[in-house]
């Protein structure tokens, strides 16, 4: 099957990549139950959740922006590479991939982002899932800047985007469960 001596030792690629977001678990369960404990459960009011409403409307205009800017930037590279040579055609299909993981990651974390930061916000506390809402579009921004755009990109610094943002929503779904069993 041609398997190489790394590849039987990692079920996927970017096993090790899991192995850590995995062993964070208890760490960022450590990190809420401690700063959570004895937190009350309950609705919030609605004067409470305006800080919310605001980090909502940012994440959305930032993922409005990304798909703009994908669409926008699929049609010039289209007539960009007609007019080009070889060396031109690889950056611009370096710059459409950029733009299409932009979307692409942006996409894939709001589900998780925006459900537990609502379910904490809702529950637990509206202020400070909007603050760390904020952190989380802040390094979303941080993405398509750290992705690259040579032939081998996606740069390993693109770590610095991605885990603070899984480790937001971990903090977050967790909190809130601490929370209930306060």
């Amino acid at each position: 099957f041609g398997l190489t001596k790394r590849s039987t030792m990692e079920p996927w690629p970017g096993f090790e990549g899991a192995k850590i977001l995995l062993g964070m678990y208890p760490v960022i369960g450590g990190i809420a139950y401690y700063t959570n404990k004895g937190a009350s459960f309950g609705a919030r009011s609605s004067k409470e959740m305006v800080p919310l409403v605001y980090t909502t409307v940012g994440y959305l205009a930032v993922y409005g922006f990304y798909v703009l800017r994908q669409g926008v930037s699929r049609d010039v590279f289209k007539e960009y590479v007609k007019k080009s040579d070889g060396e031109a055609r690889k950056m611009a299909a370096c710059w459409q991939k950029n733009a299409d993981r932009t979307v692409g990651n942006c996409h894939e974390q709001m589900g998780p982002f925006l459900v537990s930061m609502w379910m904490y916000g809702s529950f637990v506390n509206p202020m400070r899932a909007a603050v760390l809402g904020a952190v989380s579009i802040g390094a979303l921004i941080l993405y398509p800047f750290l992705y690259g755009n040579e032939e081998d990109s996606p740069k390993k610094i693109l770590v610095a985007s991605t885990l603070p943002r899984y480790w937001l929503n971990y903090y977050m779904m967790l909190s809130t469960v601490v929370a209930t069993l306060s």
